[in-house]
C-alpha cells in the first residue's frame, strides 16, 4: 500500500511539473505574438523586434477565389510581407438587411489564406473606401433612408446606418487579429479614407468614428488613419486617438510628408508610414493617360 501511494505521489508530481511547463510554455507563445507601435524607439515592434511593413494591395472582391493564392504568393515573392484590402460595405449588404459572405465574397478564407502564407493584412472597412469602387463603398439602399441623409458625416440616419453595420462587422474581424490568434494576420484597421479631403470636414463624425472602433477593440490591434500630407487634410482626418497616417506619390517630398505626419502624432515617437504610395495615378475617361516613368518610382 505504501508503494502504491509512493507511485501515486511521484505520478501526480509528474503531472504537476508538466502542466506548469505547458502553462508556461503557453503564456511564452501568447508574450510572444504581438504587434504593436514601440513609441521609445519609433517603430513598429512584431513578436519583441521592431519591424518594417512592406504592403502591397490586393483587394479579395476583385480577384477571383481561384487566383486568390497566386495572386498572393507572388505579392510575398516580390519581397512584400503584407496585404493590404477595403471591404466593401455594398458588396456585402447590397440590400438592407441581408449579408453575404459566401463565394467571391468569402473574407474569412482569404484571411486565413493570408495567415496561411505567412502575409501581415491590413483591414479598411471604411465605411467609405473610395478605392474607384461604385459609391465608394455605399450600399445603393443608403439614399432611399432619407431624403436629406448627408453621407460622411454626423447626419442621424447616415451615422445611425454605419453604426449598425459596424455594430455587426467590427466584432467578426476580432478572431483574425494578430495580437489575438495563431489564425490572425490583421495587424491594423483604418478608420474612414482620406477623410481629410472631403468638404465636409465634420470632425465630430470622424472622431466618433474612430472612438466607435477604438472601444469596441481595446487595444487589441492597431487602428489608424490615412490622408494626403496637406495642413487641412490632416486637420479633418486625423484622430487623437489613433494612429495617423500619410499617403503621397513620387512626385512628392517624403521627409516634408513624413514631418506632417509627425505633428499629427504627439506624444511619443511614432513611425513614418505612408499607407498608399502611388507609383502612378488613376485615368479618368477621356483624359490623357497619367504614365509615370518606372525610373522616376525606382528612384524614389
Amino acid at each position: 500500500r505504501i508503494q502504491i501511494l509512493f507511485e501515486i505521489s511521484k505520478m501526480a508530481a509528474t503531472i504537476m511539473t508538466l502542466l506548469i511547463f505547458l502553462s508556461v510554455h503557453l503564456t511564452n507563445i501568447s508574450a510572444e505574438r504581438s504587434f504593436k507601435i514601440d513609441k521609445e524607439a519609433g517603430c513598429f515592434r512584431k513578436d519583441g523586434k521592431c519591424f518594417q511593413i512592406i504592403s502591397g494591395s490586393i483587394h479579395y472582391y476583385r480577384v477571383p477565389p481561384y487566383y486568390w493564392a497566386d495572386r498572393l504568393k507572388k505579392l510575398k515573392a516580390a519581397g512584400f510581407n503584407t496585404v493590404q484590402s477595403y471591404i466593401p460595405w455594398n458588396y456585402h449588404q447590397p440590400s438592407k438587411g441581408t449579408v453575404d459572405w459566401t463565394g467571391n465574397k468569402d473574407l474569412w478564407s482569404f484571411l486565413q489564406l493570408c495567415n496561411d502564407l505567412g502575409l501581415m493584412v491590413l483591414l479598411r472597412p471604411g465605411p467609405f473606401i473610395a478605392s474607384e469602387y461604385e459609391f465608394g463603398g455605399f450600399p445603393s439602399w443608403l439614399p432611399t433612408l432619407s431624403s436629406t441623409i448627408s453621407f460622411r458625416s454626423s447626419e442621424k440616419e447616415y451615422y445611425g446606418a454605419v453604426a449598425e453595420w459596424f455594430d455587426y462587422l467590427l466584432p467578426k474581424l476580432k478572431p483574425y487579429f494578430y495580437n489575438l490568434s495563431s489564425r490572425g494576420p490583421v495587424i491594423a484597421i483604418q478608420v474612414e479614407n482620406e477623410y481629410g479631403s472631403n468638404p465636409l470636414c465634420d470632425k465630430t463624425y470622424f472622431n466618433n468614428l474612430a472612438d466607435m472602433v477604438q472601444s469596441t477593440y481595446k487595444g487589441s490591434v492597431m487602428v489608424y488613419s490615412v490622408n494626403g500630407p496637406g495642413t487641412r487634410m490632416l486637420e479633418c482626418g486625423t484622430s487623437s486617438e489613433i494612429y495617423n497616417t500619410v499617403d503621397f506619390g513620387s512626385g512628392n517630398n517624403a521627409s516634408k510628408a513624413f514631418a506632417q505626419q509627425a505633428r499629427y502624432n504627439l506624444g511619443g515617437k511614432f513611425p513614418s508610414m505612408n499607407t498608399e504610395f502611388y507609383p502612378g495615378w488613376l485615368s479618368h475617361w477621356g483624359s490623357h493617360f497619367p504614365n509615370v516613368p518606372g525610373t522616376k518610382v525606382a528612384g524614389w
